[in-house]
């Protein structure tokens, strides 16, 4: 090309070097067959630098899904798809290592193996109020959830399974204390009003005693 582009299957080349085929052999291969450490891959530019992935055979729409842009942004790593922008971005990931992503997270690891909602089946060994709070005191931390160390990482999947899993403990113990409570409620009150009656059988009697 006038312009020092390279095409290959084309004579229209879009880049500064276009490679185009229609037989679905159109890709790139960098070999390198010595043993070590090599970057094999380098994309350089002074500004926000990106490549894209995208699938033609996607309606070209906002938020189909058409091509996903992995960047470079001021030194923040991003992965997003049109149409991008503040707000609009899939995930961010900083130098610090902090993430951001737009929407929902779903984890495959980590999913209550052990069983999170077993606590509810009728052959689960539920440990007492007691037992629980004395396992609690003695080690140091919720048994079912594990020690959490100060400044060290975590398996945030499997703890929020692990926590999860605590919670519903918490919750059947709740129930429980409040069926104690009612009990008592109850009972409190059958015995103010079994007082209540035998308080008037006894002023019926006094104020019988004294009209006599």
């Amino acid at each position: 090309m006038s312009d020092g582009s390279v095409g290959l299957g084309t004579g229209f080349a879009a880049a500064a070097l276009h490679v185009r085929r229609s037989d679905n052999t159109a890709a790139l291969l960098i070999e390198e067959t010595g043993a070590g450490t090599l970057g094999q891959l380098a994309l350089r530019n002074n500004g926000i630098t990106f490549f894209s992935l995208e699938d033609t055979s996607i309606a070209d729409a906002p938020n189909s899904g058409r091509a996903w842009n992995f960047q470079n942004q001021a030194g923040t790593f991003r992965v997003t798809t049109a149409p991008g922008g503040p707000g609009e971005i899939e995930m961010i990931l900083t130098p610090a290592g902090d993430m951001t992503i737009k929407g929902e997270l779903t984890t495959s690891g980590g999913t209550c193996g052990g069983g999170c909602d077993a606590v509810f089946s009728e052959d689960y060994a539920l440990p007492s109020i007691a037992e629980h709070a004395e396992a609690m005191f003695t080690l140091g931390h919720l048994p079912n959830v594990g020690p959490t160390l100060e400044n060290t990482p975590i398996n945030v999947s499997d703890k929020l399974g692990r926590m999860l899993n605590e919670l519903e403990h918490a919750h059947i113990y709740i129930d429980q204390l409040h069926s104690d409570i009612e009990d008592l409620k109850t009972a409190m009150a059958e015995r103010d009003a079994l007082r209540e009656e035998q308080l008037n059988k006894l002023l019926a009697l006094l104020d019988r005693s004294q009209k006599d």
